[in-house]
């Protein structure tokens, strides 16, 4: 079989060919590789920084490509949302999608 694509669960982690995750072969049938399984089994509630964060539900324990590069795995929490940027986010989010000037207000 001649190998297809190469399947990667983040853009930040292309081209490194330990941590892709699977691959689609001819006829596209699709192998997954044990990696696949490390980089999903990442639980932000495990995460021992993130538990009692009040961001949890909307950053999930931050990019796990960056704690992977930072700090050699995926099982450490990596902040990325402060309660500034967060709010920023959201206020841009309502204005571009339901055009609610008035918030701002």
């Amino acid at each position: 079989m001649v190998q297809r694509f190469r399947i990667y669960k983040c853009a930040a982690l292309m081209g490194i060919r330990k941590l892709r995750v699977g691959k689609i072969e001819d006829e596209n049938d699709m192998v997954l590789f044990p990696e696949y399984y490390r980089q999903m089994a990442r639980d932000p509630l495990a995460l021992e920084k993130c538990r009692s964060c009040k961001l949890l539900p909307l950053c999930a324990g931050g990019c796990a490509a960056k704690a992977y590069f930072k700090n050699g795995s995926y099982y450490t929490g990596e902040c990325m949302m402060t309660e500034d940027y967060l709010k920023s986010w959201v206020m841009d989010y309502v204005k571009y999608y339901h055009n609610l000037d008035a918030l701002n207000k």
